[in-house]
């Protein structure tokens, strides 16, 4: 099954090559904003108040 696709892969480069590579370069794009918005998150999520944290739940 995975030989299938990847002949159709092959032959929609073939016949489309600008399509197809629009098409990869906005899912690199996307995937690379969802990461860069995930580790953004997860940074700035660490330590919300660097100097109070310890006196939140006192």
């Amino acid at each position: 099954m995975f030989a299938y696709y990847f002949k159709l892969a092959l032959l929609s480069i073939k016949r489309n090559p600008i399509l197809t590579s629009l098409m990869v370069a906005a899912i690199g794009v996307g995937i690379g904003a969802s990461m860069t918005t995930i580790t953004v998150n997860y940074a700035m999520s660490g330590n919300p108040i660097p100097n109070k944290s310890d006196q939140l739940f006192a």
